[in-house]
């Protein structure tokens, strides 16, 4: 079984509600606090229990949902974590579909240097108990959470700390560097027609 203190200790350095840098939350502090959200739905189904953590997602995700469920789970909920095996008369089953985690950004009309922020977490979710789990299966409802802010354009860099995957999201391209798209060309091949221009009215001068 998971021991307590060290999970807490590690969700209390990576998952801080500030960054060292950034003003605001980072993505992934508001990605676990999104989890920490869903633990709360469950806790009718894991409180006091020993529970089996099964989570379904690519590797990286599922480290970090587990971290974040498992150190809810214990200093919450005062359930314990079996890592071994689930086949026990006592262990509940706790099946996470992880479909959707991540950041997205926006573009935030009302400031030039400022962005929409929505963290997102969507994930489905069985419960079962027992050595005959497979017929003793609870299916949950879809759990599903946005989480929507404004952030500057400056923090960034320091809000994807630590550079998970799903803390990054793809920064849309601003309307002023839309129109410097347009209208530099414009300008370069104006200036080179301009100059070839006064070049050969020189010359025929």
């Amino acid at each position: 079984m998971i021991k307590s203190g060290f999970l807490i200790a590690c969700l209390m350095l990576i998952f801080a509600d500030t960054s060292a840098f950034a003003k605001t939350s980072s993505n992934a502090a508001k990605i676990h606090t999104s989890i920490v959200s869903y633990t709360k739905s469950l806790q009718n189904h894991i409180k006091d229990a020993y529970v089996f953590l099964n989570i379904i997602g690519n590797e990286e995700e599922k480290a970090f949902v587990k971290t974040s469920i498992t150190g809810e789970f214990i200093s919450q909920y005062n359930a314990s974590i079996i890592t071994d095996s689930p086949n026990s008369e006592d262990a509940t089953v706790l099946t996470v579909q992880l479909l959707e985690i991540g950041t997205r950004y926006s573009d935030y009309n009302q400031s030039s240097d400022s962005l929409k922020r929505e963290i997102v977490f969507t994930c489905n979710t069985t419960i079962s108990k027992g050595k005959d789990s497979k017929k003793n299966i609870v299916v949950l409802p879809q759990f599903q959470t946005s989480d929507i802010d404004i952030i500057s354009i400056s923090e960034i860099d320091e809000l994807q700390l630590p550079g998970f995957t799903f803390c990054k999201g793809t920064i849309p391209q601003s309307k002023e560097t839309f129109l410097s798209d347009i209208v530099q060309p414009i300008v370069y091949i104006s200036t080179a027609i301009l100059s070839t221009y006064l070049l050969f009215s020189v010359r025929s001068k």
